[in-house]
């Protein structure tokens, strides 16, 4: 064992410590490049998924896009058919009016004749009374 550290010169601890410097060195270079390949492996499929996904997204905002037109179509459609209903309401509401403005002038007979009618009633009356008098 002596005989070994006595071997372990300064120069051949120099050339150990040169050789494990230069294989760390060597490794640090590999460890490196192979991080620098991963970052671009990795950068690489990100781009890719995010380029797939924007499509996705964009399909589905050009089908939403899509739909919510057709349903504003339809709902054009619907405006319209309440457009009539609304129109043939104010016809009717009209109509309603004149049948009223009748009912009012035939309650205002009505009430003239009645109102006759009882007058000549009271006035029979009168001169039934008056008679038998």
């Amino acid at each position: 064992m002596e005989a070994m550290r006595n071997s372990w010169t300064d120069d051949r601890l120099d050339d150990l410590n040169r050789r494990v410097e230069s294989g760390f060195a060597r490794l640090e270079n590999e460890m490196n490049r192979r991080f620098d390949e991963f970052d671009a492996k990795m950068n690489r499929r990100f781009d890719e998924f995010d380029a797939k996904m924007n499509r996705r997204f964009e399909a589905v905002d050009a089908e939403m896009n899509r739909r919510f037109e057709e349903v504003d179509r339809r709902f054009e459609g619907v405006d319209r058919r309440f457009d009539e209903v609304d129109l043939r309401f104010t016809k009717v509401e009209a109509g309603l009016d004149r049948l009223n403005d009748r009912f009012d002038q035939l309650m205002q007979g009505l009430l003239i004749v009645g109102g006759g009618l009882v007058a000549t009633l009271i006035a029979t009356c009168a001169s039934l009374i008056v008679v038998q008098v």
